[in-house]
């Protein structure tokens, strides 16, 4: 007789639904897991609105089905008090606190199987919270890598002649100095909709500004960072400008990564981006190809999705 799937819900902020967290930690990772399924379990998606009185938030708990597995999406979390995690773990397979780049000030200590780190860092930072005595949390650490936008593996790259380089993300997350913003231009898809607006740019340029400011590699601000641009950059084929101290940049890379930023400086940046630039064809610039393929390889979705059906048979 066959089982009944286990069912998985990725709960997300009803309010946060087109923010990049929701959308590629969310629909496309429920849809990634849903393609790559065994049959073990079947996935969906559930919203959660902000539940302003315990009242509301046991109910909520209570409407739930037993025995499923809920992944919450970084702030989803903040929607239900210890006390109502606590009730919906007795009730269920596990719960699991996906933080991407949530802060790691902000941990709960109780109601969470397992916290879901999407970054080395991130998972070294919390497994030694959870030996801790002093500040021990409750459940397990593992890890799943961050992929790159769904959309992007569905395009085709033309071949270019020259290196062609631009910055895709939030201005807020980006160190481009003066004497070289003429030449990087910016495309903004933090959120969904400059996704949509911009997803065809990404075929006009073979080479990812990734520079990001100082306090964002910073890990004593307990925020860690997925390298999410640079699955970007792998996706699309091309090799990625980025800081060295950037979190599981050199993990993926090797340290010997020819584009790596190592002081964040006006003169190190331009320089870094000259040599990309003027590299374009040669060995280095070959050799750095080939790291982004390995690196697309590995966080592949189909990858990916292998990788979370085998954490949560895991942790059952």
């Amino acid at each position: 007789m066959t089982k009944t799937p286990i069912k998985v819900f990725f709960v997300y902020p009803r309010s946060s639904r087109n923010l990049g967290s929701t959308v590629m930690r969310g629909f496309q990772l429920c849809e990634i897991a849903t393609a790559q399924s065994s049959g073990r379990f079947s996935f969906a998606t559930k919203p959660i609105s902000s539940l302003h009185h315990p009242a509301l938030t046991r109910l909520w708990v209570d409407l739930q089905p037993k025995d499923a597995i809920f992944i919450f999406v970084k702030n989803a979390i903040t929607r239900l008090d210890s006390a109502a995690l606590q009730r919906l773990q007795r009730k269920s397979k596990l719960v699991v606190l996906d933080y991407i780049d949530r802060s790691m000030e902000q941990i709960p200590t109780d109601g969470i199987d397992v916290h879901l780190c999407s970054s080395m860092e991130q998972m070294t930072y919390l497994r030694d919270r959870v030996s801790d005595s002093e500040n021990a949390i409750n459940g397990t650490v593992d890890l799943l890598f961050h992929h790159a936008d769904l959309r992007l593996h569905a395009m085709t790259f033309p071949q270019q002649h020259v290196a062609r380089v631009a910055y895709f993300g939030g201005t807020i997350n980006a160190f481009i100095p003066p004497s070289i913003a003429d030449i990087v231009p910016v495309f903004d898809v933090g959120l969904s909709a400059g996704m949509v607006q911009f997803l065809q740019n990404y075929k006009d340029f073979n080479l990812h500004y990734a520079i990001r400011p100082a306090e964002q590699t910073d890990t004593i601000a307990h925020v860690f960072k997925p390298f999410t641009k640079g699955a970007t950059a792998a996706a699309c084929q091309s090799p990625i400008i980025v800081n060295r101290a950037a979190h599981d940049a050199e993990y993926f890379l090797g340290d010997d990564y020819p584009f790596f930023v190592d002081t964040l400086t006006e003169t190190t940046v331009v320089e870094t981006v000259d040599k990309a630039i003027t590299s374009f064809g040669g060995p280095v610039w070959v050799d750095a190809l080939e790291r982004m393929e390995e690196l697309n390889n590995r966080l592949h979705p189909t990858r990916i999705g292998r990788d979370l059906e085998t954490l949560l048979e895991a942790h059952l």
